[in-house]
């Protein structure tokens, strides 16, 4: 049961080539791998984007923010395919907040590989960060697209650094983050749509 949102290196190269030395050592044991979170065809995408605006309008609320831009973050990937999860995450964001123009959605990554090929990733969140920043926004909401904290969206993990980083060298800025998504009932019922979706 991957709880990852999109299908990453782990999901199509690391597991099965584990399955297949299983396999090999035990004829007898099988293992079915589900799909992640989110995939193409179905409502998952939306789903996942209705558990952040939740966290959304959480933070905008317990802040007093009045007029924020908001930023779908991610760790960031060499696979365009789980970028383009986080992508379709975040028009699905947009779509649900509306087409109100002082909330526009900006899908954006942590980390990216070196080289015009990782490009996809663009923008890194302090690069949103600044763009929003010179165009004149005040408020910034960074919704994160993690399922827990770690290394970069823990209590003074990375983000909390980028964001303290940006609000310093934009006097007025004012950033305000999200809680991660694990344990949301949503993500619960998407883990139950997929095993069941594997069972069968």
């Amino acid at each position: 049961m991957p709880l990852f949102f999109g299908p990453n290196a782990a999901l199509s190269d690391y597991i099965p080539a584990r399955f297949a030395s299983l396999a090999q050592r035990y004829p007898d044991f099988a293992v079915k791998l589900a799909d992640p979170l989110v995939v193409n065809g179905d409502d998952s995408a939306t789903i996942v984007a209705t558990t952040l605006v939740r966290e959304v309008r959480a933070t905008i609320e317990n802040a007093s923010v009045n007029d924020p831009k908001i930023i779908v973050i991610d760790h960031g990937s060499p696979r365009v395919k789980v970028t383009g999860v986080r992508n379709r995450i975040a028009s699905a964001v947009q779509a649900i907040l509306g087409e109100d123009a002082s909330k526009p959605v900006m899908a954006a990554s942590m980390e990216r590989r070196k080289g015009d090929v990782y490009a996809f990733n663009e923008p890194l969140l302090e690069t949103a960060l600044d763009q929003l920043a010179v165009n004149g926004a005040k408020e910034v909401v960074i919704a994160l697209q993690f399922l827990q904290g770690g290394r970069h969206a823990g209590p003074g993990g990375d983000i909390a650094q980028i964001c303290t980083e940006a609000e310093k060298r934009h006097p007025g800025l004012r950033t305000f983050v999200t809680r991660p998504l694990v344990g949301a009932p949503e993500i619960v019922e998407l883990l139950s749509r997929r095993y069941g979706e594997a069972v069968r």
